[in-house]
C-alpha cells in the first residue's frame, strides 16, 4: 500500500473516531444525542438528551413506583410551533422535559422547574421488546396529520406521549 493510501485510510479512521468521541461526554460516560422531526414546512421539533444509565435501574424503578417524587430532568425540547399535549398548551420555544413518578404512574413534565412545575402528561408505559441499559428517546410522526409521538425506552419499559400541533 503506498503512503497516500495509508494517509487517506488513517485520516478516515481518525475522522470517524473523532466524530464518535466528540459526541461522547467523557465526564460522566454518557452519549449526548440530538434528534429532529420536521412536521411540516417551518414546523420543527428538536430534542437533545443524554443517554443516561439511570442508576442501573434504581432511579427508573424509584420513579415508576413513586418512591422518587421530584421531577427528574431528562431532555430539552425546542419547537418552532405551539403544541398541545394531554389537553395542555405548550408554547413554541425551548422546554426542559422531566420524568415525574407518583402513585398514578410515570408522567412527563413539560417545562417549568422542580419548584414551579409545568404541565404533566401521563406516560403510557408497557414492556419494551428489548432491555435498554441507557435511556433512549425517539420521535416519530403520529397517526394524524398534525401529531407526533415522543417515545422513551429504559430498562424493560417503553413509554410514549402524543403531541399535537393543532
Amino acid at each position: 500500500m503506498d503512503n497516500m493510501k495509508r494517509v487517506s485510510l488513517l485520516l478516515i479512521v481518525f475522522i470517524g473516531a473523532f466524530t464518535v468521541l466528540s459526541a461522547h461526554d467523557a465526564h460522566v460516560g454518557v452519549m449526548n444525542v440530538e434528534l429532529g422531526l420536521q412536521l411540516a414546512e417551518g414546523k420543527d421539533v428538536t430534542i437533545k438528551y443524554r443517554a443516561l444509565n439511570l442508576g442501573s435501574g434504581q432511579t427508573w424503578e424509584g420513579l415508576k413506583s413513586g418512591q422518587i417524587a421530584r421531577p427528574f430532568p431528562i431532555a430539552e425540547m425546542t419547537t418552532t410551533v405551539d403544541l398541545k399535549v394531554g389537553g395542555n398548551a405548550v408554547a413554541a420555544g425551548t422546554h426542559r422535559l422531566f420524568f415525574v413518578g407518583g402513585e398514578g404512574g410515570m408522567s412527563l413534565q413539560i417545562g417549568g422547574s422542580r419548584e414551579d412545575p409545568g404541565p404533566k402528561v401521563p406516560i403510557n408505559v408497557t414492556a419494551a421488546p428489548q432491555r435498554a441499559e441507557h435511556l433512549i428517546i425517539g420521535a416519530t410522526h403520529g397517526e394524524g396529520a398534525t401529531d407526533f409521538v415522543i417515545f422513551m425506552v429504559y430498562g424493560d419499559s417503553l413509554g410514549g406521549v402524543v403531541f399535537d400541533t393543532n
